[in-house]
């Protein structure tokens, strides 16, 4: 029983190794979602900023058509250049239009910011699956140093043949 250790230990080892590499890529495929996720939630954002920037101007309107309305009520010459009412008028459209800059701003932010935030993500994502099969090697490379010793220095095997993926993955086939 205690010749088999070794190679107890190095299964286990490599057993380990691989639930890690493929823990691994399942975190890499669920940033790869996040960054979806975070995109397609930048782009609901925006468009509600878009909406908040219309009812801006649809109450701008608003405001306009009663300051004329009430003008003309008064018997003012409500589209007279100089009058109140085209004063009161121009003082509403420039808060108006600064409104829906903002929001067409902040709807232009929130995009950006999405994207950039994705993007930040799927950098990790592909990071994570650059270095999990050099992890994974590793893993097996220090199980087989720990396997042997226990068993012994050689274990019928070098070390460069140990983590020899043509040895590794050679199936037979």
């Amino acid at each position: 029983m205690a010749q088999y250790l070794p190679y107890i230990a190095m299964a286990v080892s490599t057993a380990g190794a691989v639930a890690d590499y493929r823990g691994k890529q399942a975190q890499a495929q669920q940033l790869e979602a996040q960054a979806k996720q975070t995109e397609l939630q930048g782009r609901v954002n925006a468009v509600a900023y878009k909406r908040q920037g219309n009812e801006v101007l649809r109450r701008m309107n608003q405001v306009l058509a009663s300051n004329v309305a009430r003008g003309a009520a008064r018997g003012l010459n409500p589209f007279g250049s100089a009058g109140v009412v085209e004063m009161s008028n121009m003082y509403n459209r420039r808060l108006g239009v600064s409104e829906f800059q903002i929001a067409r701003d902040n709807a232009t932010m929130a995009k950006e910011m999405a994207k950039y935030q994705a993007g930040q993500q799927l950098t990790a994502a592909k990071t994570i699956k650059k270095l999990a099969p050099f992890q994974m090697m590793g893993k097996i490379a220090t199980g087989y140093m720990t396997a042997s010793q226990i068993g012994g220095a050689d274990m019928g095997t070098t070390f460069a043949d140990a983590v020899n993926p043509k040895r590794i993955f050679d199936f037979g086939v």
